[in-house]
């Protein structure tokens, strides 16, 4: 966790629906939490990763904002808003770290933000330069698929078959526990 707690909720937000004024707040704490994971001795010290990490916290964060300014998406909790986009960074960093612990080629930051969330920023571009309609909700989507659907190599069991047998013996795989997870935080209403 690296003195993370995604969960804890800042002061600042408590009660406060998310808007411009609590976005800021809300980059501010990611910041600090960027650092942690990926500008410090605890974590990892990768400026590459640092910057890509705090450039997909605030496109995130812009993208909701965008969401809600051409109206798909009503008034929010700033609260939920901070547990997810931090909840999306320890994910980030969590697979980052599976990524280095076995090697199976890039599946970090820079693979999940530096290329596949540039890859669909930019084809939603070119999208949009030949008339089809792209929303935020578009690109957020996007955004959120891309941060978790390699989740699958950072669980135990296929890091370690990984180790064992290398990255055949999971490709197929790991999809599936990805969409698990995503599957089974969409059931938690708590979540």
């Amino acid at each position: 966790t690296r003195g993370v707690d995604p969960t804890t909720l800042p002061d600042g937000l408590r009660g406060k629906s998310f808007d411009d004024e609590t976005a800021a707040l809300i980059k501010q704490e990611l910041m600090g939490q960027v650092k942690a994971y990926f500008g410090s001795a605890q974590g990892s010290t990768n400026a590459l990763k640092e910057k890509l990490s705090q450039q997909e916290c605030d496109r995130f964060l812009d993208l909701i904002g965008e969401c809600q300014a051409e109206g798909t998406l009503g008034k929010v909790s700033a609260g939920d808003i901070y547990r997810l986009a931090s909840s999306n960074l320890s994910l980030l960093a969590l697979q980052d770290r599976a990524a280095a612990e076995i090697t199976f080629g890039e599946h970090g930051v820079r693979h999940l933000v530096g290329h596949n969330i540039m890859v669909c920023e930019k084809l939603s571009d070119q999208m949009q330069a030949q008339g089809v309609p792209v929303s935020a909700k578009d690109r957020l989507i996007l955004h959120q698929a891309m941060l978790v659907h390699d989740m699958g190599y950072a669980v135990d069991n296929c890091r370690g078959d990984m180790a064992k047998n290398g990255i055949k013996t999971q490709d197929s795989g790991h999809p599936l526990l990805a969409g698990r997870y995503l599957r089974e935080r969409l059931q938690n209403d708590g979540d």
